[in-house]
């Protein structure tokens, strides 16, 4: 079981485990963008409203496929990428 926790300094925005067996793969990660994106509009709505909010991915295939960079662009999420 793999757990994925998205935080900010107030504290946990979103967490879900990915069960065992479970490919984590470009569709299963456009599955947790799209949980992630209500978990904010909800829990952080100033950061929602203002959209100050930021996701830090690291360089791994399924964070960079076009499919994810598609709906990043779509949905105005802004991204601190990791470095090369």
């Amino acid at each position: 079981m793999m757990l994925t926790v998205f935080f900010e300094s107030r504290g946990v925005v979103l967490h879900g485990y990915a069960l065992q067996g479970q490919n984590i793969n470009k569709e299963y990660n456009l599955e947790v963008l799209r949980r992630l994106r209500g978990a904010v509009r909800r829990k952080r709505p100033d950061l929602w409203a203002t959209g100050t909010w930021q996701l830090h991915h690291d360089n791994e295939p399924a964070h960079s496929s076009q499919l994810i960079q598609t709906f990043l662009a779509k949905h105005n999420i802004p991204l601190v990428r990791q470095a090369p």
